[in-house]
């Protein structure tokens, strides 16, 4: 009996285009439910069923097998109804072409990605040590007051009045849902035995409009995508190296002669090359006028923006020139005259010694020094897409 999860999203909306592949801290929104899915080890396969085939190819890139929804299950009838459509069609599908039956879905909704893959994980285990047949994620009110119009007037539902006792309530944040194929296949999907899995308040906010975008990336970025996820090749437009603290320990050895000379590591150079290798482009960008940048430039082979007065103005023009976006840049930076520029990139990485400013700013802190193989390091994640933790 095989553990799947199921991950539905629609090319029709009525608010933002094609939102499930809208860029959501600096990956398509659907594609961090099924990163959170692969992390659960008792999953067997993900899947993501669309009636958009642009959806489909992003779902696939991210490790997704895909199911194309026929066009005569998206039509304008109730939501419930088009999910409850759309996973008998997907379950259909996939124990048609699978040796298993399966025995637990786990389906969730990409417009909900504030979960961490340990919440997928907790709700499983929820499911079965309460013998249930279906778990839906929720949130618990139990300070809050909510209240029922009637014809008589507002009815208090999250209190006894005449008692003065609150009672708590569950509200179904649509997050995660563990069930039973049986429990579908009956049309009773919220039926039977169930429980339910607590989550915090926050993890209740939906990316459904560019507003709640903004506010759900925030949440992200700060509780979940700096402990999470691996960097991927298939992520990143382009790798930018500041020069000074990070390809050098930021020292500079001043010649009898007035010029200069800095110490940097093999490799760093090794690293680039890899890189290189693997197709990702790579820029250095500095103030520096010093002729070492322009050298080391050329001694790596990678082009070279220096002597600049605004990096962050150096860097959009050159991303406006090959067609990269910013989201998907990675700034590997240690100093406040990259803060700007790294502020307005998808992945700001800093070497352990960097600024305070810039750590704070950073997704990413390496264990390596600026000079003493940061770009090593960085480029390990890269390639063997380790995690970040």
């Amino acid at each position: 009996m095989k553990t799947i999860s199921i991950v539905q999203a629609s090319g029709r909306s009525e608010g933002i285009s094609k939102w499930a592949i809208m860029d959501f801290c600096g990956k398509p929104l659907i594609a961090w439910s099924i990163l959170q899915a692969k992390e659960n080890s008792s999953v067997d396969e993900v899947y993501v069923t669309s009636d958009d085939d642009e959806i489909l190819l992003t779902a696939e890139r991210y490790g997704a097998v895909r199911i194309r929804q026929p066009i005569t299950l998206a039509s304008p009838i109730s939501m419930n109804k088009i999910y409850e459509s759309n996973m008998l069609h997907a379950l259909d599908e996939i124990e048609k072409y699978s040796n298993k039956r399966v025995g637990i879905v786990i389906f969730l909704q990409a417009n909900t990605p504030l979960r961490a893959p340990e919440d997928i994980t907790d709700a499983v285990r929820k499911l079965h040590a309460d013998k249930a047949d279906i778990l839906f994620s929720s949130v618990k009110l139990e300070s809050l007051l909510t209240w029922e119009k009637t014809d008589e007037g507002f009815i208090n539902l999250g209190c006894d009045v005449e008692h003065r006792i609150s009672r708590a309530h569950y509200i179904e944040n649509s997050s995660i849902y563990v069930f039973k194929p049986e429990i579908l296949r009956n049309h009773n999907k919220l039926g039977n035995f169930i429980t339910t899995f607590e989550m915090e308040f926050w993890k209740t906010l939906r990316a459904d409009d560019l507003a709640d975008r903004d506010l759900c990336e925030s949440y992200f970025e700060k509780y979940i995508l700096k402990k999470t996820y691996s960097l991927s090749a298939e992520d990143i437009d382009l790798i930018v190296y500041d020069f000074d603290g990070v390809m050098t320990d930021n020292k500079v050895f001043t010649l009898q002669d007035g010029t200069e000379a800095v110490i940097v590591n093999r490799s760093d150079g090794l690293a680039i090359n890899l890189i290189k290798k693997s197709g990702l482009p790579q820029i250095i960008i500095s103030t520096e006028s010093n002729p070492v940048v322009e050298a080391r430039a050329k001694k790596v082979g990678l082009p070279a923006i220096y002597n600049t007065k605004n990096k962050l103005e150096s860097l959009q023009e050159h991303c406006n020139q090959h067609s990269y976006r910013m989201s998907r840049v990675i700034y590997l930076g240690n100093d406040i005259n990259d803060l700007e520029a790294m502020n307005a990139v998808g992945i700001a990485v800093a070497p352990f010694n960097a600024h305070p400013a810039i750590k704070k700013i950073s997704k990413l802190v390496l264990k390596h020094s600026g000079g003493d193989g940061v770009i090593r390091e960085l480029a390990d994640l890269i390639l063997h897409q380790i995690k970040i933790l």
